[in-house]
């Protein structure tokens, strides 16, 4: 069972871990890509993708 004063300090927790998470997402997003992580841009995934986004666009 969770005590009353814990309410605040789940908050606070919670707010601390987004900043991390935010912080990693950051990171990972301004590091330069190896492909590791997923389709290398120009990519077989990457084109298929453009490719049907565009076709969305234009009906």
């Amino acid at each position: 069972m969770i005590g009353s004063g814990s309410t605040q300090e789940i908050k606070d927790t919670m707010a601390a871990l987004n900043q991390e998470v935010m912080q990693i997402g950051q990171s990972m997003h301004n590091q330069p890509g190896d492909g590791a992580a997923g389709p290398s841009p120009g990519g077989e995934g990457d084109s298929s993708a453009d490719s049907s986004a565009s076709k969305v666009v234009m009906m």
